[in-house]
């Protein structure tokens, strides 16, 4: 299992890209179902804990990759990475 502890008040869409990084650096599983259960553990200000729901989109893995590459395109340009773009675009969803 690939957890990621958080401590945020809320859980993000973003967090099951990170955590489908953090799976690509991890060898292949060898046994059935050969891939990685994902997750965040959140903990709140107010000290409760939950799990999120396990992150299971098998294109996740292929997102991350597809930013990861746009991101080191820019870096190799010269052109600014922009911080905070997901944060804006969800809190217009």
């Amino acid at each position: 299992m690939v957890n990621d502890l958080k401590c945020v008040d809320r859980l993000y869409p973003g967090f099951a890209l990170q955590t489908a990084g953090y799976e690509l650096l991890l060898p292949k599983p060898v046994v059935p179902p050969f891939r990685y259960t994902r997750a965040v553990l959140q903990v709140r200000p107010e000290g409760l804990y939950k799990l999120s729901p396990p992150y299971n989109d098998p294109s996740d893995l292929e997102v991350f990759r597809a930013a990861l590459i746009t991101t080191i395109w820019k870096m190799n340009r010269g052109m600014a990475i922009e911080n905070g773009i997901w944060s804006a675009l969800e809190e217009m969803a």
